[in-house]
């Protein structure tokens, strides 16, 4: 899979991040969209990227995790389909409950 995110600075040019502790972003995100994580990776400058699904509704959230606990929203939207490899879904790694 290949993600590709924009800097913070450029997104925040757009449009002013959504920032609050990790644990409030996780239980927004599980809350009130049914969304888990589904990927995280660690950037070269030590940010946490987490990706978020839920695989009913396939809307979709990526989050920053920087220094302090502190994450940040940078992308969301909907209709995330997960490509199949091996004629296995990917999605069996994903958290569904």
């Amino acid at each position: 899979m290949v993600l590709l995110l924009w800097p913070l600075s450029v997104q925040s040019q757009q449009d002013p991040l959504f920032c609050k502790p990790h644990a409030n972003i996780l239980a927004t995100l599980n809350e009130k969209y049914g969304e888990y994580v589904m990927a995280y990776a660690v950037d070269n400058q030590g940010r946490i990227i987490e990706i978020f699904r839920n695989p009913k509704t396939k809307t979709w959230t990526v989050i920053v995790t920087v220094a302090n606990d502190l994450s940040c929203v940078v992308g969301a939207g909907q209709k995330m389909e997960v490509p199949s490899t091996d004629n296995k879904k990917c999605v069996s790694a994903v958290n569904e409950t």
